[in-house]
């Protein structure tokens, strides 16, 4: 499930989209809940032009911290390891590259959901491990809840199917005669 981190002006409209719970956006409901900024220096790029190389990513995002290495994965995006010394600036690095278009594509960048090795035996590495996995024991959750309601839908169906071909005809050809 996307995520998105928002950094309100105020407390108050903070509160007030927490109370809310929920937001519309393009036709989609949207839950809204709270949540620290991930504890990581690992930044996910998506959205990027199959024009664009791996030395071009790797240019731009040396412009703004000390890139350790970069990973290509499997569906195009990229997950570039910036130095763990960067952790305190990776909300204005990821900032930053949200603004970045490049062959015609808008670059969306996020904390990848992974956490370098120095941070695992911190407190806050350890704190934030045990969120993520939480949340997704929570989308799984969500996801099975859905397939079983989807699972009786069909169940539903299928049973109504199966009644209609059963079922004799309740009304023949002739009540509707007009002689």
């Amino acid at each position: 499930m996307p995520t998105c981190y928002i950094e309100f002006k105020t407390i108050e409209a903070k509160e007030r989209a927490l109370a809310a719970r929920w937001v519309f956006v393009n036709g989609k409901q949207l839950s809204i809940c709270w949540s620290d900024f991930p504890v990581t220096t690992i930044a996910r790029i998506t959205n990027l032009s199959s024009e664009t190389t791996a030395t071009t990513v790797h240019s731009v995002c040396m412009s703004y911290g000390n890139v350790e290495s970069l990973q290509i994965r499997k569906d195009g995006s990229m997950d570039v390891h910036y130095s763990i010394n960067e952790l305190p600036n990776m909300p204005k690095i990821l900032e930053m590259l949200n603004e970045i278009a490049i062959n015609g594509s808008h670059w969306m960048a996020q904390p990848a959901p992974r956490l370098p090795q120095g941070l695992a035996k911190t407190p806050e590495g350890q704190n934030w491990l045990g969120k993520q996995l939480s949340n997704y024991i929570g989308n799984i959750k969500k996801h099975l809840e859905l397939m079983r309601i989807y699972s009786e839908d069909m169940e539903e169906l299928h049973n109504a199917v199966m009644h209609i071909k059963e079922c004799p005809k309740l009304v023949s050809n002739e009540s509707f005669s007009t002689t």
